[in-house]
Parts: C-alpha cells; structure tokens; sequence
C-alpha cells in the first residue's frame, strides 16, 4: 500500500514511502523490534524446573513469577522442556 498525497500547485514532488515501511529499514539497521521480554532468564530457569514437577499447578507458578499461564507455556512445556521462546529468551541474554 502506497501513500498518496496531493501536491500544491507547482509542487514537483515529495518522497511517497510504503506502509509500514519504518520497521524493515529498522530490522535492517539493526533495531530489536518488539516489546521487551516480561521473563527474566533467572525466571524462566525457575518456572521451567517447577513445571516439571508433577504437583506444580500452572496457574500459582505464574503467580509466583509474575507471569501468565500463556506466557509459561510458551516458553516451556508442561513437562519442563524447553520452546522455542524460552530458547529465544535465554539465546538473546546470552545466556544459557
């Protein structure tokens, strides 16, 4: 999608940039894009040890942590293996 705009009278012309073109020239020049992540590495290294313990219940561990049941079970499995966003999480620390 372009953006159009009318030109004034003797107006030669003006720069047109596409839609959403502001966050690939950022990707491009190296700007993290996204929120920042709510999980700590020292958080998710805890919720991941207790969810492998079969008497954690999802939803106190993601009280105790600050977190959601969406947000832990996105970063792990139930079984306390790591996802891809935990991986994700730990990788762009540098950590783990």
């Amino acid at each position: 999608m372009v953006c159009a705009r009318r030109l004034a009278p003797g107006h030669t012309g003006g720069v047109v940039i596409a839609a959403g073109a502001g966050w690939p020239l950022a990707g491009a020049l190296g700007a993290p894009g996204g929120a920042p992540f709510t999980m700590t590495p020292a958080k998710l290294r805890l919720a991941m040890a207790a969810m492998g313990q079969p008497e954690t219940t999802v939803s106190a561990l993601g009280q105790e942590v600050g977190s959601t049941r969406q947000t832990l079970y996105r970063h792990g499995g139930p079984q306390g293996a790591w996802r891809r966003d935990g991986h994700t999480l730990l990788g762009s620390r540098g950590v783990g």
